[in-house]
Parts: C-alpha cells; structure tokens; sequence
C-alpha cells in the first residue's frame, strides 16, 4: 500500500519512532509500553501521536485501549521516502549503505597492512576487486531507488 504525502510528512520523529515500533511488533499495544519502549518523555505525548496517527488512517485502536497498524501495512512492503535509504534486518532498520562502507573501511585496513608488509601488488589487487563491488553496490542501490519512484510504478 502507498503512503499519501500527508502521511509521509507526518511520520518524522515520535510518530516515525511509533509507527516503526508497531510495524515490527506485529500486535497491538498500549500507549505505557510505548513510552517505555521508546523512551518518550509521557504517556500523553505519546497518545497525542497516536491520535494524529488514527486521524491520518495509520493506526488503529481497540476496545481494550491498545494500537496496531491498519492491516494494509505489511513489513515486507514498508516503503516511503523516509525510510527508502534503510533495510529492515533482525528487526531493526539499518542504512542501506552501511554494507558498503563496512567492506570498504576493511579493505582499506588490509590494503594498509599489506602495503606495510611490502605487498604492494595484494594490495593493488585488493583495491581493484573492492573497487568493483563498491561500483556494482552503487549501481544496485540506484536502480533500487529508481524502483522506488511514484512515476515507475
């Protein structure tokens, strides 16, 4: 399901911070466990948001007083602009160029030990193949965000 751009404007801060702790509980909770959960200031600021949450026809709430996701709102089709530069991994949401930046601080580390330890050509070697994964990861990141844009759907 698509976000509209009032829903996409609303979820920054505490409701981004709600919105993506009931995406990945899958059940509905109540507005203390949110607060605990994430660290926010009161209960009332978080039922404020939750309410802002409902009226932008995001969050759902029950009899018993607790809030869920509408049902459209699935984990694995969770996109908007917002989160379009993280990936979802063990149930945390991580920057998508985080993989890359890992690879090629770690090559970059042998490469300087190898160079210590004259082995320059390693070294050179080392360079060229991560320099085409980071090429390869560059054209797989922008392809994926061009998927991502309204007018290619």
């Amino acid at each position: 399901m698509e976000f509209t751009p009032d829903q996409v404007n609303a979820l920054t801060g505490n409701r981004l911070k709600i919105f993506c702790y009931l995406l990945k509980e899958h059940q509905a909770v109540g507005p203390r466990e949110l607060q605990h959960a994430l660290g926010i200031a009161s209960v009332s600021t978080v039922s404020f948001h939750l309410n802002k949450m409902i009226e932008l026809e995001l969050v759902e709430k029950n009899a018993a007083n607790q809030y869920q996701l509408i049902q459209e709102y699935d984990r694995k089709t969770f996109r908007f602009n917002v989160m379009a530069n993280f990936f979802l991994f063990n149930d945390r949401f991580w920057p998508r160029i985080l993989y890359i930046s890992i690879v090629a601080a770690l090559t970059l580390i042998i490469a300087v030990v190898l160079i210590i330890f004259q082995q320059q050509v390693m070294a050179i070697g080392l360079m060229l193949i991560t320099l085409v994964f980071v090429m390869i990861s560059a054209f797989i990141e922008f392809y994926q965000q061009q998927q991502q844009l309204p007018w290619n759907d």
